[in-house]
This record gives structure tokens, C-alpha cells and sequence, in this order.
């Protein structure tokens, strides 16, 4: 089997989870015999290191450019020049398009499109009138021969919303690529509730962090460290002032290590949002023995099973329940963590290699 890549995501993201369940998988095909892989990384800024599989590939070209914020889109204008002769050049089958744009498919070969989430639908207030990907996405999947999803619940939004056939999707699941081992003392000392990620709108920081300051018994004994999602911003900071927890929530970023070591010396882990396609970080914390209190919407239950409490992220008394179930009830905490250590097992980046490559042979 011949596969074609393009370029669209590595010259999008240094880091994050579309070009992290990507590169995964294409180093692992990389490696299957019967394979032939031909990879356009383009000029990318993508920091995972897909290029390392470069010896790997029946045809490749990329080169890594610095990270420039607001100039990146600029390397789309060589990029799509570029690929234009790399993808009339290159025989294949199966043609994976990493990620939603305005290239013009010719049905030389099959078209596969993956849908991580439908976000950009459900909350489009959230995003500038100038990102296309809603559009974009919208002509993919209808050009599509086959298109795998992340979650049941995307595919089922993805039904719903755009009207596609189930016919055409395959549901695929993701894995956690945070597997260090921690041999570290704790790097934060006071005892914490953890929450990951970015913290605006349908993610729901703000209800939680609501519910936080109005119980004493948990904010009196824990604090709030924050992961990664950028500094506390002045509108946030305002927030905790009004809360008065100003000095009890802080935000940290950092490298896999220190993301390692955070999880697995958190007291819990709160996953309040929304809506998510998948959400990796809930099984990045079973990994780690972090026992979780998880929203009940969207893909979250489909994900970590047994292995965390849930609650309507529209009912903050619901979420102090829980969380204080997790925090003080340490029979609750053995089980969710023994659970999690055993549910995270199911998800893996082989599997997710090996499913994507049979659906491939399925589309063909």
C-alpha cells in the first residue's frame, strides 16, 4: 500500500494534540512491511521529531524553520506551491490529508480526512471570522471516501451536523504519549488540584474554579495549579481577586518531565469541560495514578470509563461533591486510581496505528 501525507498540520502546530496523534502514527506505519510512505512535511515548525522517520519513507521532504507567532501561515505559501508537484509526482492509494484546507483534491487515488472534534461548529463564536477550517472541513468530509474519527461522539456530531453517511466513518481512539517515569521528588510541595490544558469558554475554568472558592474545606486544604494554557491573564486574575483565592490558584508550563511529576503528585484531577473530541489529558492522569473528577458530556465518559467521578459541568454543587469524594474518601481514591491504571491499558498509539491501517485497507 502506497500513502501520500501532507504538510498542513506540521507547519500549524509546535506542539499539540492534532500533530501528536499524526506523527504517532505515521512512525509507526513507517515501520509496517507492504507499506510505502511518502511524507510532505513542507517547511514545518512541528517539534515531535516525525522527521527522524525520514529513512523510513518511500519519498520525503521537509525542512524544519523556526517558530515565528502570527508568521507561521506564511510557510503555506512554498508549502502548497511545493506539495502541488510532490502530489503529482507521487503514486499512491490512499491519500490522509492531515488537516483541513483549500487543496484541490483530483480522486487520483482514495481520500482519507480525520475529524478530531466538530468545536469549530458547536462554538463558533469562538473562533476569528478569518479561520476557514469550518469551511474547509465541511468540503473535505464530503469529498472524502472515508474519514476517521476520534470519538462516537464526534462521529455522531459529525452526523448530525454535516449530515455525513455513517458508512463512510470509522471510529479510531487516541493514546497518551506521556509515559516518563518519575524518580523526582514532587516539584510542588503544597498538596493541589490540577486542572490542564487551555482555560477559556466551553472548557469551564471559571465554573470550577467558582465552586473552588465557595468551599472552605477544599480551598482552605488544597490549592489550584494550572498546566500549560498560558499565563493567568488579567481578566482571569480579576476573577480570583473577586473570589478572593487570589493567592490559591497558580499556572505552571513546562516540559514533559515536569508535566509528569505534576500528575503524579496531584491530590486530584478536574476535567470540567464541555465539550471535547477525545481528551487526552484524562488518560495522561490515569497513567500517573491521578484520580479524576471528569464532565459528563460529549466524549469524556467514552474515554475514562470507571476511572473518575462525573458531574453536569453546569452544576458546581455537583462538582464539590465529587471532589470532595475524591479528595477526603480514600477507599473512592484507590478504586479510581486502581481503575485508571487498568483503563488507560486499553489505548494505545500501536493500536491506533494498526486500526487506522485496516480501515485504510477497508476504503480500498
Amino acid at each position: 500500500m502506497r500513502i501520500l501525507y501532507d504538510y498542513e498540520i506540521f507547519s500549524l502546530q509546535k506542539y499539540g494534540g492534532a500533530s501528536r496523534y499524526i506523527t504517532e502514527v505515521i512512525s509507526r506505519l513507517c515501520l509496517k512491511k507492504g507499506i510505502d510512505i511518502s511524507l510532505f512535511m513542507g517547511y514545518y515548525i512541528n517539534d515531535y521529531g516525525l522527521e527522524n522517520s525520514r529513512n523510513y519513507c518511500e519519498k520525503f521532504f521537509g525542512k524544519k524553520l523556526p517558530f515565528i507567532p502570527k508568521v507561521k501561515n506564511l510557510y503555506n505559501i512554498p508549502n502548497r506551491m511545493f506539495f502541488k508537484r510532490f502530489y503529482k509526482n507521487t503514486d499512491f492509494d490512499i491519500f490522509h490529508q492531515t488537516y483541513f484546507n483549500s487543496f484541490k483534491y483530483d480522486n487520483k487515488g482514495k481520500f482519507i480526512v480525520t475529524v478530531l472534534d466538530m468545536i469549530h461548529e458547536i462554538y463558533p463564536d469562538y473562533f476569528s471570522a478569518f479561520d476557514f477550517s469550518r469551511m474547509y472541513k465541511k468540503i473535505a468530509v464530503n469529498a472524502a471516501d472515508g474519514i476517521i474519527c476520534i470519538s462516537n461522539s464526534t462521529k455522531n456530531d459529525l452526523i448530525n451536523i454535516l449530515n455525513i453517511p455513517e458508512d463512510k466513518i470509522e471510529v479510531v481512539y487516541l493514546a497518551n504519549s506521556l509515559n516518563l517515569e518519575v524518580n523526582t521528588k514532587r516539584i510542588i510541595e503544597y498538596p493541589y488540584i490540577l486542572y490542564v490544558g487551555k482555560r477559556r469558554g466551553y472548557k469551564n475554568f471559571l465554573k470550577f474554579i467558582e465552586a473552588y472558592s465557595k468551599e472552605e474545606e477544599i480551598n482552605k486544604n488544597f490549592n489550584v495549579l494550572c498546566f500549560g494554557g498560558g499565563g493567568i491573564t488579567d481578566e482571569e486574575s480579576k476573577i480570583l481577586k473577586d473570589f478572593k483565592i487570589f493567592d490559591k490558584v497558580f499556572q505552571k508550563s513546562g516540559s514533559d518531565e515536569i508535566l509528569a511529576n505534576i500528575y503524579k503528585h496531584s491530590s486530584a484531577f478536574v476535567y470540567p469541560s464541555e465539550y471535547e473530541g477525545f481528551g487526552i489529558p484524562p488518560l495522561e492522569a490515569m497513567n500517573y495514578g491521578c484520580p479524576m473528577v471528569v464532565s459528563n458530556k460529549s466524549s469524556i465518559p467514552e474515554v475514562v470509563g470507571d476511572a473518575g467521578l462525573y458531574f453536569d459541568p453546569d452544576n458546581k454543587e455537583e462538582l464539590i461533591e465529587k471532589l470532595k469524594q475524591v479528595l477526603f474518601n480514600s477507599s473512592i481514591r484507590k478504586e479510581l486510581i486502581s481503575n485508571g491504571y487498568r483503563r488507560v491499558r486499553d489505548f494505545t498509539w500501536d493500536k491506533c496505528a494498526n486500526e487506522t491501517y485496516s480501515f485504510y485497507k477497508k476504503v480500498i
